[in-house]
């Protein structure tokens, strides 16, 4: 079984050259339990094996970000005549080569369902990139905007594994069932503008709490480092 699909998405987000983006996905299904070389067993109801790879996009990111944005407001008055008059600048560049994020996912993974139904299994092992990360950046101070403008600057890497097991315990005018879900995630940062590290925190007192750092995954704790818990003054 294969199913193969393609996308063409707009965004008013974008200009007019990077407006639309063509995002082509596939994926591919092998029931094993039809086929003629595989064993009767009559524990194993139904095995199936899958894959796919695929491409979408993302327009998470401010609107006209590809257009220069003014500002107004009293905080740009000046006086003219003898009075006050409210003035506008340049709040904004604009960046016009900003475009989708894009995001390459590949996965493989089994369904396996046993005891006529009553035990099913499923793990996914996955893998995913993502490419052209809205990021916001500095443009020289020479060219007089307060805010940053936003580009696809850098790149993001996720590999996991998603399990899930689903058992049928009682059936009939009682039903029991039980669900458990397990999953893990490494998350890697693969590039950043100029390899430079990124800092968050609150903005009191220029608390730092958070570092993204090129090799490490986004957001890591960021601090000193502890030598020890304080017992006594000995």
């Amino acid at each position: 079984m294969v199913t193969a699909t393609v996308r063409r998405d707009g965004s008013s987000k974008f200009g007019l050259d990077r407006r639309w983006g063509t995002f082509p996905a596939i994926s591919v299904a092998w029931r094993l339990t039809e086929e003629t070389f595989m064993p009767d067993l009559p524990w194993l109801t139904d095995l199936k094996l899958r894959g796919g790879y695929g491409i979408s996009g993302s327009d998470n990111v401010g609107n006209y970000q590809y257009a220069a944005a003014l500002g107004q407001g009293g905080n740009y008055s000046y006086s003219f005549d003898g009075g006050e008059i409210f003035g506008a600048t340049l709040s904004r560049n604009a960046n016009r080569v900003i475009q989708w994020e894009e995001i390459k996912m590949g996965n493989i993974a089994f369904d396996a369902s046993l005891f006529d139904g009553r035990l099913n299994l499923t793990a996914d092992f996955y893998d995913k990139t993502t490419s052209g990360l809205f990021l916001p950046f500095a443009p020289s101070l020479e060219l007089g905007a307060e805010l940053n403008p936003s580009g696809n600057l850098g790149e993001v890497s996720n590999k996991g594994v998603d399990i899930s097991i689903n058992s049928i315990n009682m059936r009939g005018q009682f039903t029991w069932t039980t669900d458990v879900v397990f999953g893990t995630v490494k998350n890697k940062v693969i590039s950043l503008p100029e390899n430079a590290d990124r800092f968050a925190g609150d903005g009191w007192q220029n608390r730092v709490y958070n570092i993204t750092r090129v090799g490490e995954e986004i957001g890591a704790i960021y601090g000193f480092e502890l030598d020890g818990i304080f017992q006594n003054w000995d």
